[in-house]
């Protein structure tokens, strides 16, 4: 019982984050948040899950880090669009291979980072 709690704890959170692509502002905000709340209670999740989403955690700060260096290396421009083009794409379909895997919907996490 305590484990779907978690579960839809996560979920609950990624779902109502509508914003987290839109930004790299947004999405720093977001992957942080996603993985404290797995951090915190990982241990609560199936393992098979747990493997999935390392792998999946990892590769949303993999995103977030590149962008923030990317922004930065610009002078940390306020209106950067290098999110849009570079990153977002990435970062939107981690946020919904996130959401199937939490809800069921996927049973493994599918790489597509190039």
């Amino acid at each position: 019982m305590v484990r779907g709690n978690k579960m839809n704890e996560l979920l609950e959170f990624v779902q109502e984050y509508s914003t987290a692509t839109e930004t790299h502002y947004h999405y720093a905000e977001f992957a942080k948040n996603v993985e404290n709340i797995y951090e915190n209670f990982k241990d609560k999740f199936p393992l098979e899950i747990q493997e999935q989403l390392n792998i999946l955690i990892f590769d949303m700060e993999v995103i977030n880090g590149l962008a923030l260096c990317d922004w930065d290396l610009a002078s940390r421009p306020t209106d950067w669009n290098d999110w849009n083009t570079d990153y977002k794409e990435d970062a939107d379909d981690l946020k919904k291979q996130l959401v199937r895997i939490l809800t069921g919907v996927q049973k493994e996490y599918i790489r597509t980072l190039e």
